[in-house]
């Protein structure tokens, strides 16, 4: 065999090898495009599923309480009725899905039996709930409805709520865990490949394999919608820092607040509106809040700062800039609206932690404040 004879053979063998490298260098980023991309939709519906569901938690503490207040002739009949209304809604949305508010369609095989069986039986406990609020509306407030609700709301309803949410939380840790592993095995393949090429194949691929990761971790972390932490790592930080205080003390506060009417903006303007203030007005906590501040989206168009190193004065002052500033703000109404832009406002509640208090005793503090500027007429700040 002559020496061109055997270059050609050599290049026909190397190219061949090379396609075939390339094919599975393809085939791998295919599938890993594919996968990781489920996973951000998944993830994205597992974060709304999560903040709903830990929605129901402040829900169902907001109810009793209106329906307390009812009942001593202070409260406010429209606000219980939107709040059981909402509970109700969130709840068969939870059960049944919502493919238009982006849940899944249905609770999963694995969290069926917080809703169906005991112990928890949720979906038993709710309807129960539900029923014994509208009772109040209908019927009135006595002491025996009073009673009937307060072990639910306080212990029974609350504790398969929490069972619920950390059930939802522990699937998505869950579904991050396993792509995480078919991540590493994907990373693995792509690297056997690539060590059998050249370099200049190797890198970009993984680029992209770690650019995925990004997005995956902050899919975990995040909110989707306006990029504040969600709720699950709010509290996993909140709780660092309140394991920290008790090691060198220092003050830490907490400012809860929504926004005032937001289903009139939606009913007015359509939902794409009201997601556009959901956004700005995270953007805005941000903006005002320190470097050191915690921001969470923890439901629908509710919200949480926690300040560390901040007694309840200083939380108060924050929480009046805050509401000042979003008071000022506006953004451009869609076309075909009466005005020209849309002005909102938010109620606040601001508490300061004891030293033994738990974050979730603290954030039942804060929305029973937020609810107290709510009900003394909103676009205030509340603190104790």
């Amino acid at each position: 065999m002559s020496g061109e004879d055997s270059l050609k053979r050599m290049t026909v063998v190397i190219t061949a090898g090379y396609v075939l490298a390339l094919g599975l260098l393809a085939g791998l980023t295919i599938g890993i495009h594919v996968l990781l991309n489920q996973a951000v939709t998944e993830l994205q519906h597992a974060g709304k599923v999560v903040n709903v569901a830990g929605a129901q938690r402040m829900l169902s503490q907001r109810i009793y309480w209106l329906t307390e207040e009812l009942g001593h002739g202070t409260g406010d009949p429209d606000a219980l009725e939107a709040a059981i209304d909402r509970f109700e809604t969130n709840h068969r949305s939870l059960i049944y899905g919502d493919l238009a508010a982006g849940l899944p369609p249905g609770v999963s095989e694995d969290l069926r039996s917080y809703y169906f069986e005991q112990p928890h039986d949720l979906d038993v406990k709710v309807r129960h709930y539900i029923e014994l609020a509208r009772s109040a509306l209908i019927l009135g407030v006595d002491e025996t409805l009073v009673e009937d609700m307060r072990p639910m709301a306080a212990a029974d309803l609350l504790e398969s709520l929490d069972a619920a949410v950390q059930a939802y939380e522990d699937q998505v840790s869950a579904n991050v865990g396993q792509l995480q592993d078919v991540q590493s095995l994907s990373v693995a393949a792509v690297i056997i490949v690539l060590t059998l090429e050249a370099v200049f194949i190797f890198r970009p691929l993984v680029g992209r394999v770690r650019r995925y990761a990004g997005q995956l971790y902050e899919l975990a972390t995040r909110d989707a919608m306006t990029g504040l932490l969600n709720r699950r790592t709010f509290m996993e930080f909140a709780n660092r820092s309140q394991r920290e205080r008790r090691r060198t003390p220092f003050p830490i506060s907490m400012v809860m607040f929504d926004i005032d009417h937001f289903k009139a903006v939606n009913d007015t303007y359509g939902h794409a509106t009201g997601d556009e203030v959901i956004v700005r007005t995270a953007a805005l906590a941000e903006e005002i809040g320190r470097d050191a501040d915690l921001a969470a989206r923890i439901g629908g168009e509710e919200f949480v700062v926690l300040l560390p190193h901040t007694d309840l004065d200083g939380a108060r002052m924050m929480a009046e800039r805050l509401r000042s500033r979003i008071k000022s703000d506006a953004i451009g109404a869609p076309s075909g609206s009466s005005s020209d832009t849309i002005r909102w406002t938010v109620s606040l509640g601001a508490v300061e932690l004891h030293d033994s208090e738990s974050i979730e005793a603290g954030l039942v503090r804060a929305d029973a404040q937020l609810y107290a500027a709510k009900n003394g007429g909103r676009n205030q700040v509340r603190a104790a």
